[in-house]
């Protein structure tokens, strides 16, 4: 499946709630990494940690979200890391910082909706 593709995230998803009728929880781990300054790092680049860090998890994450709402339980876990929050740590890997970046905004927004929770599992 590729999880670029809104479509075939959402259809992975039904096929799932049509089979088991709920999603306790998920564990989203899809992403990539790139180095890069800001002299360096082209929107290209920022598309593509975009893309790869936050755009797959947001297209998996909002159909699970509807399906733990309706169901008014579960736990989404996103993969955060510190360039997502700490600036200095992100100096040499623009792209990313900026997309991890999101994942840490989309659990604040999904823990506002709840009943649903969003936490986040830090890798570097």
């Amino acid at each position: 499946m590729d999880l670029t593709n809104e479509a075939d995230a959402e259809k992975f998803v039904t096929d799932t709630t049509d089979k088991y009728q709920n999603i306790d929880a998920a564990v989203l781990t899809v992403g990539g990494f790139a180095i890069g300054t800001v002299s360096q790092t082209k929107t290209s680049d920022i598309a593509k940690q975009y893309q790869l860090n936050f755009e797959t998890a947001y297209n998996i994450a909002r159909p699970v979200f509807n399906n733990m709402r309706q169901n008014k339980t579960g736990r989404i876990f996103l993969i955060g890391s510190r360039p997502g929050i700490d600036a200095a740590a992100g100096k040499g890997m623009i792209g990313y910082s900026l997309a991890k970046s999101l994942i840490f905004r989309l659990a604040e927004l999904i823990n506002i909706a709840k009943p649903c929770q969003a936490l986040i599992l830090m890798s570097g």
